[in-house]
């Protein structure tokens, strides 16, 4: 790794969810010459992990040599330093703290058909980790390169498990999901609201689908099979991260009494959220390693997970700093009330 940065690098995989949903903010947000993509090979990998301290991806470095990891934390940086800010709204409290809150949902929640579609499906899970073991660097054919499929397809299964998806009816209704958020997505990109969620420039909730498509539905052979027919998807994943927007343009900001269809949909896919949010905020708290939920109308173990947690605490912290108005904090926890989301994510009272 160079000395010293003169633009952003992010650090990752072509075939990961959160290092893709980050190109495609950076890719949106800033000049082609202000970043780059470096795919994070066994050569690099131990200079990485030592200066980040984490072994998962993707890692920031920014152009004062610093190291970050997590999407949220870097989207919250990279938002801070434009010009004009959008990875969450136009800056009224009520679009930046939904857009936040529909981020949750497809990092904590919906991630989870990410590791779901690739490794419960034998011909995904072998185009992908042939794909990543080219990808750090091994030989196709040697031992190492053998023995690395085995390890992270192994590594996919338990991840699985972790994430409840492994029963019959867990994989059938997760795919329905799936589809049914994809689906929303493609009626969005039909009903001329503009190419992205909020109108003619994109949002971290527009990074965040586009990732999940570009690392994993129209990449791997299940789940680009199951999407196919969805033809404005389809087109909107392979042509928009290419076309920078104009940044001139105004964001559009939500109205919480008249929703787009897409912004329902997702915070009705949310309310399902809401007692694992729970469940495993519980578990911590008794210091138990694993607890169980009901999804989809069926009991499922879940592994408990502390940056789960900690994730529920930032958004709540972001979404307080950005409800500064008591009219527009009282608005929000309406619509929390409205969705059956309060119990998870209210912000509490307006300070005086």
């Amino acid at each position: 790794l160079r000395a010293m940065a003169r633009k952003y690098t992010i650090y990752g995989s072509r075939y990961s969810f959160f290092t893709q949903k980050s190109v495609a903010a950076f890719a949106w947000t800033l000049p082609n010459d202000a970043w780059e993509f470096d795919a994070k090979t066994l050569e690099s990998a131990g200079e990485i992990e030592t200066r980040s301290g984490t072994k998962q991806i993707p890692v920031v470095r920014t152009p004062e040599n610093w190291m970050i990891s997590d999407s949220t934390p870097i989207f919250r940086l990279l938002d801070s330093r434009l010009p004009k800010p959008c990875l969450y709204g136009p800056g009224d409290g009520i679009t930046r703290a939904l857009t936040a809150l529909l981020e949750e949902y497809f990092d904590e929640w919906f991630s989870r058909l990410a590791v779901h579609s690739r490794w419960h499906c034998k011909e995904s899970a072998s185009f992908a980790s042939h794909a990543m073991a080219c990808e750090m660097g091994m030989q196709k054919g040697s031992d190492s390169f053998d023995g690395f499929c085995q390890t992270v397809t192994g590594w996919g299964l338990r991840a699985c498990r972790a994430t409840g998806t492994s029963s019959e009816n867990q994989q059938r209704e997760g795919d329905a999901e799936l589809y049914r958020v994809y689906k929303g997505w493609d009626d969005h990109l039909a009903s001329n609201r503009g190419p992205f969620l909020l109108g003619a420039v994109p949002c971290s909730v527009d990074a965040v689908l586009w990732g999940g498509l570009h690392a994993h539905f129209l990449t791997d052979p299940s789940p680009r099979r199951q999407l196919a027919s969805l033809a404005h998807v389809v087109e909107w994943e392979a042509s928009s991260v290419t076309k920078m927007p104009p940044m001139t343009t105004a964001q559009c900001a939500l109205d919480v009494d008249h929703l787009p269809p897409f912004v329902d949909l997702i915070l009705k896919e949310l309310q399902r959220f809401v007692p694992v949010v729970l469940g495993n905020a519980q578990a911590l708290a008794r210091g138990t390693k694993a607890f169980t939920v009901s999804v989809y109308g069926e009991e499922v173990s879940l592994l408990a997970r502390p940056y789960g947690e900690t994730s529920r605490q930032m958004l709540r912290t972001f979404c307080e700093n950005a409800l500064s108005c008591s009219q527009d904090r009282a608005q929000f926890r309406s619509l929390l009330a409205r969705y059956g989301l309060s119990a998870a994510f209210d912000v509490g009272a307006a300070p005086v």
